[in-house]
């Protein structure tokens, strides 16, 4: 593993130090111009003091770095470390150089500037624009040139960070993506790779910067079913199922006869079979309770709508008549009578 790469879990002060990976680990080192001190924290070097510059004449100490610098009547030379004698001819011929003059081949005073300026015919120096052409910039990106008063600097574009030479753009790797390589993949499981421009690419199914949000086809309607069918959400797809009151038989969704057993109904009495549902009844001389889904005996007599014309007595599911004492029922079981053709029709229908 790369820890470098996950700049985010390093313990590396990326303003003084660089991180350098190791087999199985890494380490943190100071960035040149800079070296650890006794609390082994990276301090500048101050290379003036410890004649580890290459100055000629003076030396400017800077933060990581150092600049050169000449006595008057020197000008630096090309190298930046080096200085030249600012020849007479100069002042004679009165040059108005905005940075230095100094003697050609020819022995002749001319206006000269420092590396990354160039001479107008005013004696001026003029910024070199290294962007405009592949020549006078190294930036493998060359898109990516960005002009710089004396010189240049060097971008990437998104998908790769800026090499240590400050020129080339290494593309990013392991789980980096964006510009500089400075964004986490960390993508998921709908993921199908991670790109190093863009970042998580995600398969067919899901969606989110980092693919780890299932799309719900069902609710988007990019999924199609079929008759009595209903769509189902799975991770990363959907499929169809049958209906409630439907099953699946040679890939097509049967009516249940939920009424053919018990064990598919919860009817006390008379269940009744529908498309893809059934209802419960019940017999004559009962209700149907639809909170408990039961069967419950209707009381005539209370209700006053047996036909009884003496007594009634209620039954399950129905009522039978009868009558007070010295009347007898008559033949159609609900009249009364006390006659002896009564009473005789009446132990006739009893028997």
């Amino acid at each position: 593993i790369n820890e470098c790469v996950e700049v985010r879990n390093i313990t590396c002060d990326l303003n003084l130090e660089v991180c350098v990976n190791t087999i199985g680990s890494y380490s943190c080192q100071c960035k040149p111009g800079y070296a650890r001190n006794k609390e082994l924290i990276c301090q500048d070097i101050n290379e003036c003091t410890s004649n580890t510059n290459a100055c000629e004449q003076m030396c400017e100490n800077k933060l990581g770095t150092y600049n050169c610098q000449c006595y008057p009547g020197f000008v630096l030379a090309d190298d930046r470390k080096h200085c030249i004698k600012v020849k007479e001819e100069c002042s004679i011929k009165n040059l108005s150089c905005s940075y230095a003059c100094r003697t050609d081949a020819n022995n002749m005073p001319v206006c000269y500037c420092p590396q990354g300026y160039i001479v107008n015919g005013f004696g001026q120096c003029e910024d070199i624009n290294e962007c405009t052409s592949d020549l006078l910039n190294l930036c493998s990106y060359k898109n990516g040139c960005l002009n710089t008063n004396g010189s240049y600097s060097c971008a990437c574009q998104s998908g790769s960070k800026l090499d240590n030479d400050g020129r080339t753009c290494l593309e990013c790797e392991g789980q980096t993506w964006g510009k500089e390589c400075l964004n986490n993949c960390s993508c998921g499981t709908g993921a199908a790779h991670c790109d190093p421009k863009i970042g998580c690419v995600c398969t067919t199914g899901y969606t989110g910067t980092h693919c780890d949000q299932d799309i719900d086809e069902c609710k988007t309607g990019t999924f199609a079913c079929g008759i009595k069918e209903k769509c189902v959400n799975i991770p990363g797809s959907a499929i169809c199922e049958c209906m409630e009151g439907y099953y699946k038989f040679n890939g097509h969704c049967q009516d249940i006869n939920e009424c053919s057993t018990t064990n598919l109904n919860n009817c006390s009495q008379v269940c009744t079979n529908l498309e893809g549902s059934f209802i419960c009844s019940c017999y004559a001389g009962y209700v149907f309770n639809t909170s408990t889904h039961t069967c419950t005996d209707i009381d005539e007599c209370k209700l006053g709508t047996s036909q009884c014309e003496g007594l009634c007595i209620n039954t399950e599911g129905s009522y039978r008549c009868s009558c007070s004492d010295g009347l007898f029922l008559q033949p159609d079981g609900v009249k009364c009578a006390g006659n002896v053709i009564s009473l005789y029709h009446f132990f006739h229908f009893l028997s």
